[in-house]
């Protein structure tokens, strides 16, 4: 049973508008204008793609190494990597549509330009670049929007969406473009499902009535509040670097929740040594990174708790704690448990 809040978020309402801008195009079309992504330009001839779409050649995917060993989250569902190249083999299917603008998507040994309303679905194991997406050339004032359905860490229990915003080669993910989690069993069935019809006839009517349905019922979600803060995940993007590398840490923990965030790990990605790293967090944060982490994390909890029907022990994974850690450092910070707190909220 989910609540029943009082207005849509923010991020949810930028998510809709681009669903119904897709939703726009796949019924003027009356059919999916689909590529499915290979691991090569040359298997993708054997492919019939709609003609309006341009494919060239892309560098050399390089050495692939299988990635293997203990690993954090998202690494998790990575297969194998090509150094050389920046592209990944995923474990999970990936969709996605070009909602407004052009956009390049990287996908094997080749670039796909595709228009508004071009779908491609990018298979498990098929090689995908870092960022999947980019507007057709470098020049800042050139836009795309891309809509990315994703099943993540959710697989067969949900689904994530997302808006990748492109100005040349800058991609950015933030909540006023479009992100959030549909913690939804139905909606997750509705994905498989597609990507099943759509590696066997992508240009099948099932196909498209399966995705007219998996965009009408997460509209349905979405208006009706069942839909989480897009902070809970790591949207595959990591920040730029740049010159002041507290400000880059502060970003990479918002994006990188769920992970085990230390801070060594911290200063090795800033270049810092821990001793400087915790004194110039201090200084920047007025607090000691590990409290400023916590608060971090309890602050995404209650909003969770208060937009979602999800467990506790869910909770707690997703924001990178066990769920005894969770529970107590709860209790300690706001005087209750996470049951009684959303309780609390929900009358």
């Amino acid at each position: 049973m989910h609540n029943t809040p009082c207005s849509v978020p923010f991020f949810g309402q930028a998510l809709a508008e681009v669903l119904k801008n897709i939703k726009y195009w796949v019924e003027l079309e009356g059919k999916l204008r689909i590529v499915v992504a290979t691991s090569t330009q040359q298997e993708l001839k054997n492919q019939k793609l709609p003609e309006h779409i341009i494919v060239e050649a892309n560098q050399p995917l390089g050495k692939r190494v299988i990635l293997r060993g203990a690993r954090n989250n998202q690494q998790r569902l990575k297969a194998a990597r090509y150094p050389e190249s920046q592209m990944d083999e995923a474990i999970l299917p990936l969709l996605l549509c070009v909602a407004s603008g052009q956009a390049k998507i990287y996908a094997g040994d080749y670039i796909l330009t595709c228009q508004p309303g071009d779908f491609v679905f990018i298979p498990p194991n098929v090689p995908k670049a870092d960022y999947i997406s980019h507007a057709i050339n470098d020049r800042p004032e050139t836009i795309c929007k891309v809509l990315y359905f994703y099943p993540g860490r959710l697989f067969g229990k949900g689904l994530e969406s997302w808006v990748a915003h492109s100005e040349g080669k800058n991609v950015y993910t933030k909540p006023e473009y479009g992100v959030g989690l549909l913690y939804n069993h139905f909606t997750a069935e509705l994905f498989a499902q597609i990507a099943h019809e759509v590696s066997n006839d992508p240009q099948s009517e099932v196909s498209y009535l399966l995705m007219q349905s998996l965009i009408a019922f997460m509209l349905k979600e979405i208006n009706d509040g069942n839909i989480v803060i897009p902070e809970l995940r790591k949207l595959d993007i990591v920040p730029e670097q740049n010159h002041d590398p507290i400000q880059y840490a502060l970003t990479y923990l918002e994006s990188n929740i769920g992970k085990t965030l230390t801070i060594e790990k911290m200063s090795r990605l800033t270049t810092l040594s821990p001793t400087v790293f915790k004194q110039l967090f201090k200084e920047k944060t007025g607090v000691p990174f590990y409290r400023y982490l916590t608060d971090l994390r309890l602050e995404l909890a209650k909003k969770i708790l208060s937009d979602s029907d999800m467990k506790i022990h869910e909770i707690a994974g997703i924001i990178g704690l066990s769920p005894s850690r969770f529970n107590r450092n709860f209790n300690e910070k706001y005087f209750c448990s996470p049951s009684a707190f959303r309780k609390k909220v929900r009358k």
